[in-house]
């Protein structure tokens, strides 16, 4: 149903709510599940980094195209010079050295030995890094300037592998054309990186348009996206307190008699514990599809990549989780609520207050979160201006309860694939 017959949708919310069960799916710096407060009551918490590398590095983005984010871009270079163009290792060294240094460095400051000038960006955080890595034990010589390049690593930067392809044919020209300069001018090989990247609106992919990308400390290595997703972080719908798994590492040497029990008195080899909790969680993402398309402007066959790069975000909004701990928790789970509302206004609606009261903890959380949620959504139709254009919703085990105003859905594929038409007949309108 079209709840209303205004202009065309320009934002496309999706919500989710799933119910895990005992996992750590997002630690925090001692490795526990990561809490923050809500309307006065802590919440189990996972963050919106976590769950936007789920999205980008499902194989719904992974089958659509390929981009790396990585530190070691110089050092990927220089292994396929060597191993694709037989450049000399010598001589790919040097330019994985000078790559790295073009990354971190401000391009006015590519050629100057005044490190302090090329590395201001680095020293607003100088005392907050000097105490992490006091605290975790790490030698600030050890992330030094010079072992970095010699290392090939940069900051964390983000290329698609057509982009990548492209700076490796640009470098190796610059060896043809004089293979035997050991010195490169440090201007020339960063304006070539800074002319593939800015040259080639073709080569963003649809993970990089949806999430974006920034280059810390003033590089012109690549140029900056800003990206059309916005992901809040999921909270649970109710209060929440860890608990501790005590576990021991079996020694079977002990059960299965292989030595003397002089040897072995015990069969624990190791002893540990580690924090978990199971909770219910509300998800909430918001993507500016005008934004989304602007990204991809020049995309070769664009309407079609649009159409599966949509496909590709609603499937891997439903379907994928965190991945930390997989192997330990096997926490993927259907989820129980999956909603996607599209607006014609630039203004998103998070309806996360629908749980600012916690759900009881003693009653049916995942019911009493849906009853929640759909009330929340029938308040906002009927007391907020933000028109929605289309509302698809879907339930798993409580199907019955739905919004009042909705097209509801008995398959996720249905959905998905009226979602992706609703996007694409508007296109076809626009482009009529």
């Amino acid at each position: 149903m079209c709840i209303s017959k205004s202009k065309s949708p320009v934002i496309m919310e999706v919500i989710r709510l799933v119910n895990y069960p005992p996992v750590n799916l997002n630690s925090d710096e001692n490795g526990d599940p990561k809490t923050g407060t809500f309307a006065g009551v802590q919440r189990g918490r996972i963050s919106s980094q976590s769950q936007k590398a789920a999205l980008r590095n499902s194989d719904f983005f992974r089958n659509l195209d390929i981009d790396y984010r990585t530190r070691m871009i110089p050092s990927m270079v220089a292994s396929r010079l060597i191993s694709e163009y037989d450049v000399p290792e010598e001589y790919a060294q040097s330019i994985k050295e000078q790559l790295a240094r073009i990354a971190r460095k401000k391009a006015k400051d590519a050629d100057s030995s005044d490190e302090s000038s090329a590395e201001e960006d680095d020293s607003m955080d100088t005392t907050a890094k000097d105490k992490k890595s006091s605290k975790r034990g790490v030698s600030k010589k050890a992330g030094s300037n010079d072992d970095e390049d010699s290392k090939g690593k940069t900051q964390l930067l983000m290329l698609s592998a057509a982009e990548f392809d492209a700076l490796v044919t640009a470098v190796f020209k610059m060896y043809q054309k004089n293979p035997s300069e050991k010195n490169l001018n440090l201007n020339d090989l960063r304006d070539q990186a800074r002319k593939i990247a800015q040259e080639n609106p073709k080569r963003i992919t649809a993970s990089m348009a949806m999430m974006g990308r920034m280059s810390t400390k003033g590089s012109d290595f690549i140029p900056d996206i800003d990206g059309a997703l916005s992901c809040a972080h999921a909270i649970t719908t109710h209060e929440v307190e860890l608990e501790e798994d005590f576990f021991t590492a079996h020694d079977d040497a002990f059960g299965l008699n292989l030595v003397s029990h002089d040897e072995i008195q015990t069969p624990t080899a190791h002893l540990g514990s580690r924090w978990y909790n199971s909770a219910c969680y509300y998800e909430f993402y918001a993507l500016d599809i005008d934004t989304f398309k602007k990204n991809l402007n020049g995309h070769n066959d664009m309407k079609d990549y649009l159409k599966a790069s949509i496909r590709a975000f609603l499937e891997a909004a439903f379907y994928t989780h965190p991945s930390a701990g997989r192997h330990k928790w096997a926490g993927d789970v259907t989820p129980e609520v999956f909603m996607v509302q599209m607006r014609n206004r630039k203004i998103y609606t998070n309806l996360v207050n629908a749980y600012q009261v916690p759900v009881d903890s003693h009653s049916n959380i995942v019911e009493e979160s849906v009853k929640r949620l759909t009330d929340e959504v029938n308040r906002t139709d009927k007391k907020c201006d933000v028109p929605v254009v289309h509302r698809a919703y879907w339930a798993f085990h409580y199907d019955n309860i739905k919004p009042e105003k909705c097209d509801g859905f008995d398959n996720i594929r249905d959905l998905i694939d009226k979602c992706v038409e609703w996007i694409m007949e508007e296109q076809l309108n626009e482009a009529d």
